[in-house]
């Protein structure tokens, strides 16, 4: 009887979950939804990749090939509302190799181009600085390397303090070229975020967490740089926001705009717009668990939930979209869901998230050969040899006091 119970519980979850995710419109591609790399907020264009190993650009009924990778390589892509460049990661061992820390090849292309090129081996690349310059993270060097990406010639590195944790993969934030902030972990495994100085080559603890039971993430907007404390277990219980205005970095002057006395997920997006926060939040209560996306407003610290999937455990921002994965589908939270023409087809007026089947055109004999990439992966094992900024920097007194 018991059991009957209990399989009936699971059955209305799953139940109540397909309901409420069909509130939202569905992400629906020509391509598979799980090859597609990456969608302007246009739709003009796509990147999606080939079981072969290939990253193609898809434009006007044409693929044009971006990178060659091995049989199997996977990759991601990210980019910012400046649109002018993207940044793809390739793993050429996804489906071989699963360690966590093994680094991938990260190539630049321009918005919307198919010439890329490669610029180092790492893991978590961002985006910094209106599109001109780029970070990633060696978690074998435990170093952040960053590369101009206009000039070969600016670039450096910053070695982190953390020797406790193999696992830890830092954030990092240019405020401008000269001030940078990343996450670090102090000797005692306490979290908390660094200011790193260029041009006096110095480093300042500008955020330590109570505890090493609490996660820091940072994240910034146009004029707003954003910590995220989240508590990870029982041991720590709560979690806050605070903000800081960029023309100003004192870490005196932030101010608490969200708190909870549960453990949010985090996962926060300060980009998409320069009116709110979004991140996974713990809407639980002492009856009933419930985990959403949701949306804090800065301009009175509201906050409302943008789900109702009981089980939110990711989010998504992809050039203008704010995604919701969710069994195997994308869901449009925020963002053009009107999107139709030759990349993306999205219906968000049916009752239900319903796909729209289309056959894939057949493709047509271009009168010259695809162009050939500027840049191309090869199955050789990333090294960290690749890597050679002309300058390091390293401060004196690396990482969180």
């Amino acid at each position: 009887m018991v059991l009957n119970k209990f399989l009936i519980s699971i059955l209305l979850s799953c139940f109540i979950n397909l309901a409420t995710a069909a509130e939202l419109a569905k992400l629906s591609t020509k391509q598979a939804i799980n090859n597609l790399r990456f969608i302007s907020h246009d739709g003009k264009f796509t990147y999606f990749q080939r079981r072969s190993g290939t990253l193609l650009l898809s434009t006007n009924y044409k693929a044009i090939e971006v990178v060659k990778g091995s049989l199997g390589s996977q990759f991601t892509m990210i980019g910012s509302s400046a649109r002018k460049k993207l940044i793809i990661s390739q793993d050429p061992y996804f489906n071989t190799f699963y360690g966590v820390r093994h680094n991938l090849r990260i190539y630049q292309v321009g918005y919307g181009d198919s010439n890329s090129k490669e610029i180092g081996v790492g893991l978590y690349p961002a985006i910094h600085l209106n599109d001109t310059w780029a970070s990633f993270y060696d978690s074998h060097l435990k170093s952040i390397f960053y590369k101009n990406l206009a000039s070969e010639a600016l670039n450096f590195k910053i070695i982190l303090g953390n020797s406790l944790n193999p696992y830890f993969i830092p954030q990092t934030i240019m405020a401008s070229e000269d001030q940078i902030l990343f996450t670090d972990i102090n000797n005692q495994g306490i979290p908390g975020v660094v200011l790193f100085n260029r041009k006096n080559n110095s480093t300042v603890t500008f955020y330590k967490a109570q505890s090493y039971n609490s996660k820091v993430e940072i994240c910034s907007n146009e004029t707003s740089f954003f910590i995220g404390v989240f508590g990870l277990n029982r041991t720590i219980k709560g979690s806050s926001i605070i903000k800081f205005e960029k023309k100003n970095l004192i870490a005196e002057k932030g101010e608490t705009i969200y708190t909870n006395n549960r453990n949010d997920i985090g996962q926060m997006v300060c980009n998409f717009d320069n009116e709110s926060i979004y991140f996974i939040k713990n809407f639980s209560s002492d009856k009933k668990e419930k985990i959403e996306i949701a949306e804090l407003v800065l301009a009175n610290h509201e906050v409302k939930a943008l789900s109702n999937v009981i089980v939110a455990s990711s989010l998504v921002q992809m050039d203008g979209l704010l995604l919701l994965p969710f069994r195997g589908e994308y869901f449009i939270l925020k963002g053009n869901a009107n999107l139709i023409n030759d990349s993306i087809l999205v219906n968000p007026k049916m009752p239900s998230p319903i796909e729209l089947k289309l056959p894939t055109p057949q493709a047509t004999p271009a009168p010259t050969p695809l162009a050939t990439p500027t840049a191309t992966a090869t199955p050789a094992s990333p090294s960290k040899e690749n890597i050679k900024p002309e300058k390091t920097l390293r401060p004196e007194l690396p990482g969180l006091k």
